[in-house]
């Protein structure tokens, strides 16, 4: 059992050609990846601040400073 391995020549990188999409097409790309990247920042921050309360919250009810009221 072995691989085969078929060595790249550095004249067939240099003259491979990348196809892009039209100039339009690329702004719409690039709107719709911003709006994805501000939309991630927004639950990155929700996030957080839901972090915050929880840990605000658990220290209260460590400490004993807020009481759960408990239905048996």
């Amino acid at each position: 059992m072995g691989s085969t391995f078929k060595a790249i020549r550095k004249e067939e990188v240099e003259n491979f050609q990348i196809p892009l999409p039209p100039l339009p097409e690329q702004r719409r790309i690039a709107e719709i990846l911003s709006a994805v990247d501000r939309k991630l920042e927004l639950e990155r921050r929700r996030k957080e601040k839901l972090e915050r309360m929880k840990k605000g919250l658990m220290n209260e009810l460590l400490t004993g400073r807020k009481r759960m009221k408990v239905e048996e």
